[in-house]
């Protein structure tokens, strides 16, 4: 018993003596942990408040804003954690995060000049001017040595000047701490900022500008000074009484020191906006675009801007090769739920961005919408109409014109705009109707080039209706008013030709060719022209003239084989065989270069070459007929 007992006291205390040592070795190691897990929570904060240091120097504000964050949070009575936090906040534009953290580094370091100067500053930001104040008068009593406080109650005193209970002499005052901070420090570039700020706030934009470039001479990495410059510039471009010279010169001069700023500060939001903003004003479109993109990149809640960039991608749509209308319905749609003042210019914008798309429906039913709600302008009911015949729906286009014609029957122009549209569409009894309108009015002025298209209109619809006696006196007043219209002329002619008038054709078509020749501009209807003489001397067989008029054809554009093929033909109708050859060769060469070649025609007209004996560039003898000639060899 007695062995079993101490047996059994041997294992229990060898048992209790293991438990008792490893509780002693853990609470050991609990102790070392909470020794040294301060510190590796202090190396911790650091390399977070290092890398925030680094991503802030470096400009890179939303990178350093996370790491800022982590410093605070693993150190939060850290200051120069919760001022670099606060800092970058500031730069962020978030001005109550800012103010927040400044008044946490406050606590730590109440009298600390930074600190004091950063929430005198930060609650002038947020508009708690008269506490600013209190601040600010604070500061400089505590710190009566200390230039930069003195500044910073300027600022204040020029940031709530013109806030309700605020100092009537807040300028004045302003001006007074100015120049007790150079009585302080003399070479404090800074002073010269201040001092731009008060005139400013005065209005007296040429000697704020005086100032701010000033203070760029003495540090030209003054950010703040070269915004406030960049802004002065483009108030003076604006001030009453400035020439349209000087107005181009200073926006100039703005745009060039907002894009020192931008480009010394990728993040600079503001920055950004307010280049934007002077580019779309100054109807830099193109370069207002990128600008305003790369700002709501920066800040993607900013309606102002996406309406800047709506507009300014809106005029370019039609003037520049670009896709600029990749997201501008949205835009628009975002910026008439943020902007209500703004939201029926959205709205129309969008119709005239779905036209511009081809998104034809859309474009109609947003016109529909438009015109239900507010109504529409003279200039946008033919675009609703046009939107309207693209979808398929003449009917509505038809209407919509009609209607808007009955309550301004007298516009001139809108009748011309109307009659053409209908013309295109093929609404041909609507657009006579409508020009004979335009004829008959009297307020509209006579014998003009309007009134010639009119006439010429009337004219083609009756042509296109095939009543060609009702065309016929339309078409020939049309060229009595406009003799230089050859496309009414070439139509008049073509009239005749239907009518088997060809003398009168042949008549028309030689003064359209004559007039047009010299006119490159006019190739068209020349070719046209000197192309049905050609098939008319040819139908007549009057082989003389196709020489002639073929000849005049292959000058005026060496590049139309139809020009030469008339030239073969008239000249093997005329035995002239190497003439011939060579004009069908030059037929086949100018064919070949065509993008879609005609190779039935190509291989007829080599046929024809091997028939007249010259596949092998040796022609047969002139003379004769291809028989004939056949037989002799």
């Amino acid at each position: 018993m007695k062995r079993t007992n101490t047996f059994s006291f041997s294992l229990f205390s060898q048992r209790t003596m293991k438990r008792l040592s490893f509780n002693y070795l853990l609470s050991i190691g609990a102790a070392l942990v909470l020794a040294v897990l301060p510190c590796v929570q202090n190396a911790f904060a650091q390399g977070s408040l290092q890398k925030a240091k680094e991503q802030f120097a470096a400009k890179e504000y939303p990178a350093a804003l996370p790491l800022a964050q982590a410093a605070v949070k693993e150190n939060p009575r850290d200051l120069a954690s919760l001022l670099l936090l606060g800092d970058v906040y500031d730069a962020l534009d978030q001005q109550d995060s800012s103010l927040a953290y400044y008044q946490k580094a406050q606590e730590v370091d109440y009298w600390k000049p930074e600190v004091m100067r950063k929430v005198t500053l930060g609650l002038s930001a947020v508009g708690k001017h008269t506490d600013a104040l209190k601040k600010a008068e604070e500061l400089t009593k505590t710190h009566p040595k200390d230039a930069e406080s003195f500044l910073a109650l300027s600022a204040v005193y020029v940031a709530g000047n013109e806030a309700p209970g605020f100092p009537k002499d807040a300028l004045t005052k302003a001006d007074a701490a100015v120049i007790k901070a150079q009585q302080i420090n003399k070479e404090l570039p800074a002073t010269y900022v201040a001092r731009g700020d008060i005139y400013f706030a005065q209005r007296v934009y040429e000697l704020a500008k005086d100032n701010y470039e000033e203070a760029l001479k003495r540090d030209p990495n003054l950010i703040d000074s070269r915004s406030k410059l960049a802004e002065s510039y483009f108030r003076i471009a604006n001030n009453q009484g400035t020439s349209k010279e000087e107005n181009i010169k200073f926006v100039n001069l703005s745009l060039q020191e907002w894009d020192k700023v931008t480009k010394a500060d990728t993040n600079n939001a503001k920055a950004f906006f307010n280049k934007g903003k002077i580019q779309f004003l100054a109807k830099k479109f193109p370069e207002a675009v990128p600008t305003l993109q790369r700002y709501l990149q920066l800040k993607p809640d900013a309606p102002m801007a996406r309406w800047y960039l709506a507009q300014a991608a809106f005029s370019l749509l039609e003037t520049e090769k670009k896709e600029y209308d990749t997201l501008l319905v949205d835009y628009l749609e975002m910026t008439k739920k943020a902007i209500d003042t703004v939201a029926d210019r959205a709205d129309l914008m969008i119709a005239k961005t779905q036209l511009y798309k081809r998104n034809f429906k859309a474009s109609a039913d947003k016109f529909a919408e438009i015109k239900a709600n507010k109504g529409l302008k003279a200039e946008d009911i033919e675009l609703f109409a046009r939107a309207a015949i693209n979808a398929g729906d003449t009917a509505t286009a038809v209407r919509e014109y009609k209607d808007f014609f009955a309550k301004n029957p007298k516009s001139c122009k809108l009748m011309m705009s109307i009659g053409t549209a209908l013309y295109t569409w093929r609404q041909y009894d609507d657009a006579i109707e409508i020009f004979r309108k335009r004829l008959d009015t009297t307020n509209c002025p006579a014998d003009t080039i309007n009134n010639a298209r009119a006439h010429y209109y009337i004219g083609t619809a009756y042509f296109s209706k095939k009543l060609l006696d009702s065309a016929l006196p339309s078409l020939q007043k049309s060229v009595q008013i406009d003799p230089t219209a050859l496309y009414a002329r070439s139509q008049l002619a073509t009239t005749f030709l239907e009518m088997k008038k060809n003398k009168e054709a042949k008549e028309e078509f030689v003064k359209v060719f004559e007039a047009g020749k010299a006119e490159p501009k006019s190739k068209r209807e020349v070719s046209a022209a000197v192309g049905t003489l050609c098939r008319i001397a040819n139908s007549s067989k009057s082989w003389a003239e196709l020489k002639k008029y073929s000849q005049d054809w292959t000058t005026f554009d060496p590049d139309n084989a139809f020009g030469w093929f008339y030239s073969a033909i008239a000249a093997q109708n005329l035995q002239d065989t190497p003439n011939a050859c060579k004009f069908y060769q030059e037929t086949i060469k100018r064919m070949k270069a065509q993008a879609t070649p005609d190779t039935k025609m190509i291989n007829s007209l080599e046929t024809q070459l091997e028939a007249l004996g010259c596949m092998g560039g040796a022609a047969a003898p002139a003379g004769g007929d291809t028989k004939a000639k056949k037989g002799k060899k």
